[in-house]
């Protein structure tokens, strides 16, 4: 009876054992789900967060393009409304729970790593790798540069691609070019260095690569008055007739008979019998070819200091007199000019790099929804009668890193409620 009475106690023991091995394993089953549940659930919050974000910084964009649509093509100025929209990042509009920040940059104001010339890029803080690669990728051949790379390299790669052989499409694309690496465009780099010094101060207030480049970038050449005369189809005449000086006249016809034809204007500035009131009369109403669009060209109503000091000729001292007389803005090249240090040397290695206005437009918005962030950009273009969105991407870092790149503060100084 006491052996009988031993075992049921032994099998209700087991029995209990099992029943709480069963309940523990339950429970973690359960608790297990729960935190699935809950990480799912915070997933799907974010994820709609994310989404809300994205939306504020679309919202964000189209509220920038609506002011792009009044802006006059063949003046672009640090004066124009859309150089104030935003606060350069500092004003946040709140559409009810979320809110956009915005700021316009004229694309024009950065040097066009399409066109910029193998002397220009010298003048940035890029290894001759870069330099090299660059001119490569963009070139068309087979034969690479001493520090270059063409398909061979590529090729080679562990996922290889060709080089384009043409036109830098996206501000991303430069990361498939030897030599260009992340760290390369957004941080300071300190076995890299500029070839002159772009911004006065430490190497460590230096500008990044990102802050000063781009791909896209468009201008207007635009005449003081009526259509330009092109230097290379008016006869000595007709140049006389049009205001410039008989010996300036006759050393361009004369140049042409033994040149074929001039290139650029910077040459033209480099005869001998070329002087400051006919080279404003040039600037103001005679061109190469009368080109209607200029590609890649620098904005001297927009650009840095930084920007404006990596052209070639330029002088830090020079640049940032440009950029004083960005206040009032300039309505000629040939007001160039009235800025101390910029002489007929230097307009001759310049000249041609530099517009008065800008028909392309980054946009960048940073839409916020809780404490997701979400950084979009977009190009926006000029038309005849309208401005177009051409592309829209999202930033290739974090939020929180773009703000710093871009110049903005950590949190909005200003609010406008647009809805509740």
């Amino acid at each position: 009876m006491t052996a009988g009475r031993h075992g049921r106690r032994s099998r209700r023991g087991a029995v209990l054992v099992m029943t709480l091995v069963v309940m523990a394993a339950l429970v973690a089953l359960l608790t297990s789900l729960s935190a699935a549940q809950r990480l799912h659930l915070s997933a799907a919050r974010n994820a709609a967060s994310q989404e809300r974000a994205r939306l504020a910084a679309l919202s964000g964009i189209q509220r920038a393009l609506s002011e792009l649509e009044t802006q006059n093509p063949e003046s672009t100025t640090l004066l124009d409304d859309w150089a104030v929209l935003g606060s350069d990042g500092g004003e946040a509009f709140r559409l009810g729970k979320e809110t956009f920040r915005i700021q316009i940059v004229d694309a024009a104001s950065l040097v066009n790593l399409n066109y910029a010339t193998e002397v220009h890029l010298q003048r940035l803080p890029m290894s001759q790798e870069q330099i090299d690669s660059l001119l490569d990728w963009r070139e068309s051949g087979q034969a690479p540069r001493a520090e270059g790379a063409k398909d061979d390299y590529y090729n080679a790669l562990a996922t290889p691609y060709n080089a384009r052989l043409g036109a830098i499409d996206s501000f991303d694309e430069l990361l498939l070019i030897r030599g260009f690496t992340p760290a390369a465009l957004f941080e300071p780099q300190s076995s890299v260095t500029a070839g002159v010094t772009l911004m006065q101060g430490s190497q460590e207030n230096q500008p990044l690569l990102a802050q000063l480049v781009t791909v896209d970038s468009i201008s207007r050449d635009v005449a003081l008055a009526g259509a330009r005369i092109d230097l290379n189809g008016a006869s000595q005449q007709q140049l006389f007739q049009a205001g410039l000086s008989f010996p300036v006249a006759a050393e361009i016809a004369q140049a042409r008979l033994a040149l074929g034809s001039f290139s650029t204007l910077g040459s033209i500035f480099r005869l001998p019998a070329m002087n400051l009131e006919d080279a404003r009369l040039i600037l103001d109403g005679f061109g190469i070819g009368t080109p209607a669009v200029q590609q890649g060209r620098v904005n001297v109503n927009t650009a840095s200091e930084s920007v404006l000091a990596s052209l070639p000729g330029m002088t830090p001292d020079v640049a940032q007199a440009i950029v004083a007389r960005q206040t009032t803005g300039f309505l000629s090249l040939g007001d160039l000019f009235d800025v101390p240090g910029y002489t007929l040397d230097v307009a001759s290695q310049n000249i041609d790099f530099l517009a008065l206005n800008s028909q392309t437009f980054f946009i960048r918005a940073i839409g916020v929804s809780g404490r997701i962030e979400v950084a979009l950009e977009a190009l926006a273009v000029l038309e005849e009668n309208s401005v177009r969105l051409d592309k829209v991407w999202r930033s290739m870092r974090p939020a929180a890193q773009m703000k710093t790149l871009w110049g903005w503060a950590d949190a909005p100084t200003l609010e406008t409620v647009l809805s509740e």
